[in-house]
């Protein structure tokens, strides 16, 4: 899958220059446009498929060794997702539907086992500030409200 996001990513200029001024160059011929489009639609949805699987990866590493089943290969594909999600839609996937928040926390559970997944949160952490926080909220690691205490031992109203 990271090949064909590649792949999809240079024809659809995105990620490589501002949405849109290449659709505005008049130069442009139809050909050229239209392949840019259908690329940048591709690109979107290989992205969010990608996406509703690292749910279903997430529910792999959850079973008793679980993670010991998880290719490092898939690292790329779930750092391209991230980070094309994150750029067409800067707000998507903060706490709902599979997206960059997804991705993120997969890349943070790999990681305990493979170093790589580690290293692809920093770099996507360079892009949305903030998307670590994140993945160790939905991982359940910490609160974000709360920092790393356990909020639930209060008794608040």
């Amino acid at each position: 899958m990271s090949a064909v996001m590649t792949l999809l990513r240079t024809y659809s200029l995105i990620g490589n220059t501002p949405l849109g001024t290449e659709l505005l160059d008049p130069t442009r011929t139809e050909e050229e446009l239209s392949l840019q489009i259908n690329s940048a639609e591709g690109l979107q949805s290989t992205a969010a498929h990608i996406a509703e699987f690292t749910s279903n990866l997430l529910s792999l590493i959850a079973t008793d060794r679980g993670l010991d089943k998880v290719s490092p290969f898939v690292l790329d594909s779930i750092y391209q997702s991230a980070s094309t999600l994150s750029w067409l839609d800067p707000s998507a996937g903060d706490l709902g539907a599979p997206g960059p928040g997804t991705n993120a926390q997969t890349l943070l559970e790999i990681g305990r086992r493979w170093g790589l997944g580690t290293e692809y949160l920093k770099c996507l952490e360079m892009q949305r500030p903030g998307i670590t926080a994140l993945a160790y909220t939905l991982s359940g690691r910490i609160d974000m409200v709360g920092g790393s205490v356990d909020m639930s031992s209060f008794r608040f109203g």
